[in-house]
């Protein structure tokens, strides 16, 4: 384990951390580590979780360019 990975074992605790980071702190890549470390304790909800930082990831601003309208980008 290097230094600043958490550890494993507790998956409840682990998703409770890294949902706090993703909810509530609107950390995602903070919060990637321990619920990569709860889901494979087997927490369902740190796999939802993960589902939501994997858009974050992949959700760019250019993105928007080629989906929306200008109009809507400016408002």
């Amino acid at each position: 384990m290097r230094s600043g990975e958490p550890r494993t074992g507790d998956a409840s605790g682990l998703q409770a951390v890294g949902g706090y980071l993703l909810w509530k702190l609107e950390d995602p890549a903070g919060a990637r580590p321990y619920l990569e470390a709860a889901a494979a304790g087997g927490s369902f909800e740190a796999i939802l979780d993960l589902f939501v930082v994997s858009l974050f990831e992949t959700a760019r601003p250019s993105d928007a360019a080629a989906v929306l309208p200008e109009a809507e980008l400016a408002s």
